[in-house]
């Protein structure tokens, strides 16, 4: 197998729609040491561009618009999940975060110090 082993390393995932200043929250990841994220992208073509800007960083899953896109928003995270969790092991990435596009992770320590304990 060549593919490098990341078991150690920590993926992101999520649902998004029109949120604010996601290029912050993408850049926010990447220093915090996530080494991919997965970005399920609703109705907000800005972000998808943004998104393809780095596909080695990101994997985009774009969805359709929904009507009311609230009424079926846990089975659309929970498809997204499981989804990115069969992409984690592909690449060999042993952890995965869902978060939300308006939650920020935070790490007292640095991931690999956490990792330790």
């Amino acid at each position: 197998d060549t593919r490098p082993d990341r078991s150690h390393a920590f993926a992101v995932a999520v649902v998004t729609r029109r949120p604010h200043r996601f290029d912050l929250w993408l850049e926010y990841y990447r220093s915090l040491g996530a080494v991919h994220l997965f970005v399920a992208v609703e109705d907000s073509p800005d972000v998808l561009a943004l998104c393809k800007e780095d596909p080695e960083y990101v994997s985009v899953a774009h969805a359709q618009t929904e009507s009311n896109p609230y009424d079926s928003i846990i089975a659309r995270q929970e498809a997204h999940v499981n989804w990115a969790l069969e992409q984690c092991e592909a690449m060999r990435i042993g952890w995965l975060f869902h978060v939300d596009d308006d939650e920020l992770l935070h790490l007292a320590k640095p991931w690999e110090l956490i990792l330790a304990e």
